[in-house]
């Protein structure tokens, strides 16, 4: 295109000043015509430009120097867009990439007989090296990206972004061996279970290969089912083991860490879909499985040892997995047992108020911190005092009023 200057006998340049109403000037427009003839393109400019791109591709693939300056490789894509070669320029470069990226899952077949940690660390250096040949490739055409995929984005037969495409292509191969995936899921939910016995693991490892899952749209199918599986059978068998080995403070302060420590392994490196899930299948099979237990070997002893940060320990857990009314009632039968037993005592009559007092005392101090100062449990607290208060007629009323009169 050029612009062509108008002109002619008798008349001023185009963009002269033309005198009017005697002596006034106004400028006039210039005016910007099509040349007659395009110019033609060079006859083997398409093949000529896709050559120098490819070699381009192949040398970012296969870590060789590009001869081409990023500039140069730019202005390349831009003219080949601009001459309407988009769609054959971007599938062009999809069958490129295919090829690379079919050759670099692909390698990892022949690793499949590395201990879990080093087949792990190759999956782990062909993800990051596809991440980064597909980065700079996005870069070299950054102007297609822009144009052609932005165009049709939103259209009936939307087109991948670059990126997107290359992640395309990496899962479908991936999908077409099987045991590659099956044995890196393995290896992840090995590293886990190394890390609840205790073992120090590479967690930016286990991130990264989470991440690639997510990335690829994954994890749901090949990752999260299987950890949740493995999670609730490691923490059932644990459950049962425990129980019968500690005592319920002990048990109770083990499930307090635990669930620490997933919390901190759903932030570390889980996807944020997994945390839900996780943390209620640890509730569920080291608590909710074994509340009855809990209650029936640890609220008595707790109470009576009036341990009260223990009990507060087990009423925060066990709510959690919503328990709390089975706690109230258990706390209603003790604090009945134990008031019946004072008031049934004939024998220490004169003590009986103090002894009440002193009670009373104890579990108002359970109720306001390590029940939280429950309403439900301060009015459980009040039934249990009205229920055995009212178990040998008058005379703790009685008693209680001599006590009053003698203070």
């Amino acid at each position: 295109m050029s612009a062509v200057l108008g002109g002619g006998k008798g008349k001023a340049p185009t963009g002269g000043l033309l005198p009017v109403n005697g002596g006034s000037q106004q400028t006039k427009k210039l005016v910007i015509k099509p040349l007659k003839v395009k110019p033609e393109l060079p006859a083997n400019f398409e093949e000529a430009t896709w050559s120098k791109l490819r070699d381009c591709i192949d040398a970012v693939h296969c870590k060789r120097p590009v001869a081409c300056s990023l500039e140069e490789l730019y202005t390349a894509v831009q003219d080949m867009c601009m001459h309407k070669m988009a769609d054959k320029l971007y599938n062009r470069l999809q069958q490129e990439c295919d090829t690379h990226i079919r050759a670099h899952v692909g390698s990892l077949s022949d690793c499949l007989s590395l201990d879990s940690l080093p087949f792990l660390d190759r999956v782990s250096a062909v993800w990051g090296d596809h991440c980064s040949c597909m980065l700079l490739t996005r870069q070299i055409f950054l102007y297609l990206d822009r144009t052609y995929v932005l165009q049709l984005a939103g259209g009936a037969a939307p087109v991948k972004s670059i990126f997107d495409m290359g992640l395309a292509l990496f899962r479908g191969h991936l999908a077409t061996r099987p045991e590659i995936k099956q044995r890196t899921v393995e290896g992840l939910l090995e590293l886990v279970a190394r890390e609840r016995g205790g073992e120090a693991v590479n967690r930016a490892l286990l991130k990264g290969l989470l991440r690639m899952m997510s990335a690829l749209g994954i994890y749901a199918e090949a990752f999260h089912e299987p950890f949740m599986k493995a999670s609730t059978q490691f923490y059932r068998s644990e459950g049962e083991r425990l129980m019968t080995e500690l005592d319920v403070p002990a048990y109770l302060k083990h499930c307090e860490t635990r669930l620490s420590e997933e919390y901190e392994r759903c932030s570390e490196y889980l996807d944020a879909s997994s945390r839900r899930p996780l943390i209620s299948a640890v509730e569920g099979e080291l608590l909710g499985r074994h509340t009855g237990p809990l209650l029936e070997r640890g609220l008595g002893p707790l109470l009576e040892g009036h341990r009260v940060a223990e009990l507060g320990r087990l009423h925060a857990l066990l709510g959690r997995v919503g328990a709390g009314e089975a706690l109230r009632a258990a706390f209603r039968e003790h604090v009945r047992a134990a008031g019946l037993a004072l008031v049934k005592d004939e024998e220490k009559d004169k003590e009986m108020v103090e002894r009440l007092l002193e009670l009373k005392a104890r579990l108002d101090q359970v109720v306001a911190e390590a029940f939280g100062r429950s309403e439900a449990f301060a009015a459980t607290l009040k039934d249990a005092f009205e229920y055995f208060i009212n178990q040998r007629a008058n005379k703790p009323a009685e008693l209680i009023a001599k006590f009053i009169d003698a203070r």
